[in-house]
């Protein structure tokens, strides 16, 4: 059974029922420029992880938010280690509260969809992340380790 969720219901009236769905979205050019926020960003990550698993479905997410974002114009706008840590806390949460659904885990993990910097302030100083090496290569946390599940 297909659940129909929004992509973002400011931005976008567009469905989309299943992972695979919120993949070819991102992979086939579906999304603009303005639809691709944040909440996006998590529900397109819920996909690759959900259908491929966390090296994978990491790799797959990895290479078609760079894809996207030199195809705007703006490849300066992906950032390696806020992609990846985001990554591993959205796989953590993943395994902390198994969803059948995207709409479900959202709701499930309100805090995916706040204030990102704080989330990731919470592991990483404001120096490290905002570093030029942190732009372009993993850094780990140098506060508290990311959790894993």
């Amino acid at each position: 059974m297909a659940i129909t969720i929004k992509v973002d219901s400011a931005t976008s009236p567009d469905e989309i029922t299943s992972p695979n769905e919120i993949i070819s979205a991102l992979e086939n050019g579906s999304y603009q420029a303005g639809e691709f926020n944040h909440a996006a960003h998590v529900q397109t990550a819920w996909a690759y992880l959900s259908r491929d698993g966390f090296d994978a479905g990491s790799t797959r997410f990895i290479t078609e938010i760079q894809r996207f974002a030199t195809l705007q114009g703006a490849p300066e706008k992906y950032h390696e280690t806020v992609t990846r840590a985001l990554l591993q806390l959205i796989w953590m949460h993943m395994k902390m509260h198994p969803c059948q659904d995207y709409s479900a885990f959202q709701q499930a993990n309100p805090a995916l969809y706040g204030d990102t910097r704080r989330l990731l302030l919470q592991h990483y100083s404001s120096t490290r992340l905002q570093s030029a090496r942190a732009k372009t290569t993993y850094l780990a946390p140098d506060i508290r380790p990311l959790p894993s599940a």
